[in-house]
């Protein structure tokens, strides 16, 4: 019997094993004896880069203020306070992590920059422009934008086309007379919408080939890395 463990928790994977292959977008890169090779060794054949490469060399200067919140609030259903007094900014070039728990208003903050809560207080700044006061259409036109946790009820609709679904947020740009213009849809969107669709095909496809059953040796050589 043979037993095919997959992991990304290094040292457990090498305590276990008496084999590591190494996958990389899609692809068998190496192979080792685990009691010959460490952590490091699957670290730069995963990433493809040596150890220690991916560390900047010095920390980035952030740019002009894009984004400030100011003392942001939200009731939930029932009256308890969901978001209260919420304060934060953004410069370019920085990312900004949000975490909490489930129901620590995450989402709902978000949602809230978006416009979706009119009933939030607080006030909105993107590039000095006060946007609480807007509706979503135009803080979407403003420059801000959301991709939702759940996609497929939030974001997507599945049963419109992937073409649709791209000009989706900004269909009064196609509108003539009240009418949609389907050849100013399809001609600003087919280009982008069937690189889309094709790097989707190849992703089910890769997804596939990689879900086949492969029997992996028992003891296998060590071999370079390929790219």
């Amino acid at each position: 019997m043979g037993i095919v463990y997959i992991s990304h928790r290094l040292d457990e994977l090498l305590a276990i094993a008496d084999t590591v292959s190494v996958l990389r977008d899609g692809r068998l890169v190496a192979e080792s004896d685990a009691a010959v090779i460490d952590t490091r060794w699957i670290v730069e054949r995963m990433t493809g880069r040596p150890a220690g490469a991916v560390n900047p060399s010095a920390a980035p200067v952030p740019g002009p203020p894009l984004l400030r919140v100011d003392n942001l609030s939200l009731a939930a259903p029932g009256g308890r306070p969901l978001l209260r007094g919420v304060s934060f900014g953004l410069h370019a070039g920085e990312i900004v992590g949000i975490y909490g728990l489930m129901g620590a208003g995450r989402t709902e903050m978000l949602e809230c920059l978006m416009g979706l809560h009119r009933e939030a207080a607080g006030s909105i700044f993107l590039d000095s422009r006060r946007l609480d006061s807007l509706d979503t259409a135009a803080r979407i036109s403003a420059g801000l934008a959301m991709a939702p946790e759940d996609r497929q009820t939030s974001s997507l609709v599945p049963t419109l086309s992937v073409l649709a679904n791209m000009t989706l947020s900004a269909i009064d740009r196609f509108a003539r007379g009240g009418w949609l213009s389907t050849s100013a849809e399809e001609s600003a969107g087919a280009g982008p919408a069937c690189r889309v669709a094709a790097e989707h095909r190849v992703a089910e496809r890769r997804q596939s080939a990689e879900s086949s059953p492969r029997a992996l040796p028992a003891h296998a050589p060590a071999r370079p890395a390929t790219r």
